[in-house]
């Protein structure tokens, strides 16, 4: 089951700021009472094309330090210089910036973690980026779970946000991608054989606590499961234990696929390994 909150009907192809390279790194550097939003840095972050204008104003030198400081807030939007806002439109359109595939195309290292711009430590009220990247697999319903709640409490904080996962019981690589509160994922491709299945996540925003956000995302890796095919075992359903049997173990990315006792012989999936959904047999 994929978390889908983006309307089928709609296509957001991308996001495109114009900064003015005269100007845009005093812009940066503004403070902002009450931790305001720097709304130049937060134009930035959101943005998959960056349209450097005014360089004609603006010696190589600077034009490199400016380069530098919108990829300190932004490793993967794509920078375009510009005079008089002059610029080939086909660089502006069929952007697919929401495209996880494409961008995993494009830029294979996108998401991995070696790299400085992912080692600046930056201050709480600052705009900046997160990565991390951890082996082993992880529960689907576990960080589904999980990405809701941190949409709920730091949606608004959370700028930009993509990963991949290595879904346990699934054969497929789960791709994700979200701005703010709107969140997509879906399975695409397969993992090659031999291929090393890791997750890796990438977040832009704003006072994003590195060690807290790994921490809650490490939470959804798997753990040896406490029961093995052939157990009887009491799974929860409508709010009250009865007797089943396992026969099977992360199926279709399940933990536990249980056989109820019962003339029906109806068969369901557990989510998640916890005493909520199963228990041992009294």
């Amino acid at each position: 089951m994929c978390l889908r909150l983006a309307a089928h009907w709609q296509v957001l192809d991308g996001i495109i700021t114009v900064v003015d390279a005269k100007h845009i790194l005093g812009h940066l550097a503004e403070a902002r009472e009450g931790g305001a939003i720097n709304e130049s840095r937060e134009q930035i972050a959101f943005a998959d094309r960056v349209v450097l204008n005014k360089c004609d104003l603006v010696d190589e030198a600077n034009l490199g330090e400016i380069e530098a400081a919108i990829r300190s807030i932004n490793k993967v939007a794509q920078i375009h210089r510009s005079t008089n806002s002059v610029i080939d439109p086909d660089l502006l359109i069929n952007i697919r910036g929401f495209s996880v595939e494409r961008a995993l195309d494009q830029h294979p290292d996108f998401l991995q973690q070696d790299n400085d711009i992912f080692d600046h430590k930056f201050h709480d009220d600052e705009i900046g980026n997160v990565s991390f990247t951890f082996d082993g697999a992880v529960n689907l319903s576990t960080f589904q779970n999980i990405i809701s709640k941190l949409i709920e409490t730091q949606g608004q904080r959370m700028y930009r946000y993509k990963g991949v996962l290595s879904v346990a019981g699934m054969d497929q690589k789960f791709l994700f991608q979200g701005v703010h509160m709107l969140f997509q994922g879906d399975f695409w491709n397969t993992w090659e054989p031999g291929q090393k299945r890791q997750s890796r996540f990438v977040l832009i925003g704003k006072g994003l606590d590195e060690d807290a956000l790994r921490a809650t995302f490490e939470a959804c890796k798997v753990q040896p499961l406490r029961f093995a095919v052939g157990d009887v075992v009491l799974a929860c359903r409508d709010a009250a234990f009865i007797s089943a049997k396992v026969i099977a173990t992360w199926d279709e990315g399940n933990p536990y696929r249980l056989l109820l006792d019962g003339e029906d012989k109806l068969e369901v999936w557990v989510p998640e390994d916890s005493e909520e959904y199963v228990k041992g047999a009294e």
